[in-house]
């Protein structure tokens, strides 16, 4: 656990009733009496849906109890209670990090980058202007780490760091586009009016020029919009010859791509990238709502 002093409380009510719920003890009692086990499992299981292996942060985490429901994960819980947190520690410290502090200040340490963040009944007790700042910081906590690496390398500050365009990325949607600098492609590998797709019959995102390293090579038609691998393909047409007139078209999954020109995208204004620049996805597709989420190019 480690323990973090903010110099106030960046307006979090802790009066009235919420004073006596500051009590672990108290409050794990009242939880239990107003039903809150069955709304959090059902939170975790309906909603959050942590792939295994999910980087996870929950934003006043009190004494950790959505933790219960959550298995195979990374956690990092905070919240401004010492006394919550020295009871989440209790229970869960060996297999979670806990941070006393606040969540619109608190730093959330080294894992910085999360591909979850969770807020359970935190709002009403922030004022508009904290709810404002904790929302503000949770999205830039799903960044991917190379975006937050580009930004510190460049100085983005907070407020520029949310805007679709600034010295270390321009965004379109959930991607982001870092520039490569100086990178040397092999021309005759150059694609033109290439898709960019999360996969799942997602709305592709149409790149003028793209160049691409790695991955793997799958299929991909209308019913198998992730694409699937050589053997599941031939698996498939053995055991569905009718699935040869499937509009199959053959995709990398997963590649490091780069891309350049004009970016087109049906829900988005035209981008337009001068030299080429590394795309890259929010880290949110570590959560089973996003398992079958597949980044083909």
């Amino acid at each position: 656990m480690r323990r973090t002093v903010d110099g106030n409380s960046a307006g979090e009510t802790t009066t009235g009733l919420r004073r006596l719920l500051s009590l672990p003890g108290l409050y794990n009692a009242y939880d239990t009496l107003v039903g809150n086990p069955a709304v959090r499992r059902a939170f975790v299981q309906d909603f959050v849906r942590a792939a295994p292996g999910a980087n996870l942060l929950e934003l006043g985490c009190g004494t950790a109890k959505l933790l219960r429901y959550l298995t195979d994960v990374t956690y990092t819980g905070i919240d401004i209670s010492e006394a919550y947190i020295r009871a989440a520690w209790r229970r869960y410290g060996s297999r979670a990090r806990f941070v006393v502090g606040s969540v619109t200040e608190t730093n959330f340490g080294p894992r910085h980058s999360f591909d979850i963040v969770m807020a359970f009944g935190l709002l009403h007790h922030l004022d508009d202007a904290s709810a404002e700042r904790a929302l503000s910081r949770a999205k830039e906590a799903l960044k991917p780490a190379e975006v937050l690496n580009a930004q510190a390398g460049k100085g983005i500050k907070a407020k520029a760091g949310n805007r679709r365009k600034n010295a270390a990325y321009v965004r379109q949607g959930e991607w982001f586009f870092i520039p490569a600098g100086g990178m040397a492609v092999d021309e005759k590998l150059v694609l033109a009016n290439e898709p960019l797709s999360r996969g799942a019959g997602s709305k592709p995102h149409w790149a003028e020029f793209c160049y691409r390293m790695g991955g793997e090579t799958v299929y991909v038609c209308a019913h198998r919009p992730n694409g699937v691998t050589l053997s599941q393909y031939k698996v498939i047409l053995a055991r569905k010859p009718k699935a040869k007139g499937w509009g199959w078209r053959t995709m990398l999954r997963d590649a490091a791509v780069y891309v350049k020109g004009r970016i087109r995208h049906a829900d988005h204004a035209t981008i337009t990238l001068h030299g080429w620049h590394r795309v890259l996805m929010n880290t949110e597709g570590q959560s089973k709502a996003m398992r079958n989420v597949a980044f083909l190019d």
